[in-house]
């Protein structure tokens, strides 16, 4: 089954209404459209792959948006039924017109089978495609499996290659050369220096740094503690609050005074 778009004109909305209900009979999902406003479902059919039914009825030929379905869709999917002669001429069209002049809206007949036909080739064109067989695929892996398998059988059996160096030629290059402890002290082959060297003067010009001795830092004394963080008053004092205040800075002072008084009268 596939889905199906029918656009029509508003002449041919009877015709396509009868179209909806015996392809939704068949299982085939039908949506319809007519006027003008089937233009903003353009692009969505493009992407959906349906199969996209018009119909050229009487009006059909001369409306824009007819001819912007016709000419915009994939000719693969696009499906042409006629109810009058003089369906207007589509450049790439994979199917012909089929002629529903005569149908009387029955299941049945030339003109119901060639659209049912048609329908088909279009699903056929638009399935996806299917995969390869499981069976095949099991084969060309039991395949890679046995080629696999056999390259390590063959390596595993194949003879050991002869050595390419006789061991005692080794050994008796090295008893000319001398011991081994002597070749590993390492050390200047060449005694002599190459003539090059000679050529070879750096001369470094070395300045006296002329640098000034900075001074050391000085701290100033730290600031004075701020004083203590003192109340502020929100609102004014009350006559009570205030002879109180006043109480007690006069009871402080006859304190003071007592005070001062008894330590004259010792001191004397």
């Amino acid at each position: 089954m596939i889905d199906v778009r029918i656009v029509c004109t508003y002449d041919a909305v009877k015709t396509a209404q009868t179209l909806q209900r015996l392809l939704a009979a068949e299982d085939h999902n039908v949506e319809l459209s007519h006027g003008r406003g089937s233009l903003a479902l353009l692009e969505e059919a493009k992407q959906q792959r349906c199969a996209v039914v018009l119909i050229w009825s009487l009006d059909a030929p001369s409306q824009h948006y007819m001819l912007e379905w016709a000419t915009k869709i994939d000719p693969v999917v696009l499906v042409e039924i006629a109810r009058t002669p003089g369906a207007p001429y589509v450049a790439g069209r994979k199917g012909g017109v089929i002629d529903f002049s005569g149908w009387s809206g029955e299941r049945g007949g030339a003109a119901w089978r060639a659209l049912i036909d048609r329908l088909r080739h279009v699903a056929r064109a638009t399935e996806p495609t299917k995969p390869p067989p499981l069976r095949a695929a099991i084969a060309l892996g039991a395949a890679s499996a046995a080629a696999v398998v056999g390259a390590v059988v063959t390596r595993v059996n194949d003879p050991l290659l002869p050595p390419t160096q006789d061991p005692t030629a080794a050994s008796q290059q090295l008893a000319e050369v001398g011991p081994i402890t002597e070749l590993a002290q390492g050390g200047v082959l060449m005694p002599e220096e190459p003539a090059s060297a000679e050529d070879l003067s750096i001369a470094f010009n070395a300045r006296r740094l002329r640098m000034q001795v900075m001074a050391a830092p000085r701290f100033d004394q730290l600031a004075p503690m701020p004083a203590a963080w003192e109340p502020i008053p929100l609102r004014r004092e009350t006559l009570l609050e205030r002879l109180t205040d006043g109480a007690r800075s006069l009871i402080g002072d006859v304190n003071d005074a007592v005070r001062d008084d008894d330590e004259s009268d010792q001191i004397r």
